[in-house]
């Protein structure tokens, strides 16, 4: 993921494999600015996509599982996760077959 983003500060591989118990150990935004470049809370969007999946936002489905955009209000455009136009949307919301 680093190799993507560049997000992890030097030693936080490390630091996270080593000194945590665990994947899902829960860390706070002070140390997780101790990590990361960026950290920064969730938007109101996303914290309504959060919400609206439940625990499936929290413990995604094991496989592939196929995921589809949904109609945003605003344009009534749907898109699959493969198409590229994505200039029009706004947050969208996900749905899994």
């Amino acid at each position: 993921m680093n190799l993507k983003w560049y997000n992890l500060k030097d030693k936080a591989l490390e630091t996270l494999a080593q000194t945590y118990p665990s994947h899902g150990f829960v860390i706070d935004k002070q140390e997780a600015k101790s990590l990361f470049h960026r950290v920064r809370f969730v938007t109101d969007s996303e914290m309504k996509l959060i919400e609206e999946l439940g625990n499936l936002a929290r413990h995604p489905l094991h496989g592939n599982p196929k995921m589809e955009k949904l109609e945003t209000p605003s344009t009534g455009i749907r898109q699959t996760e493969e198409d590229d136009d994505t200039e029009n949307q706004k947050q969208p919301q996900w749905k899994k077959y």
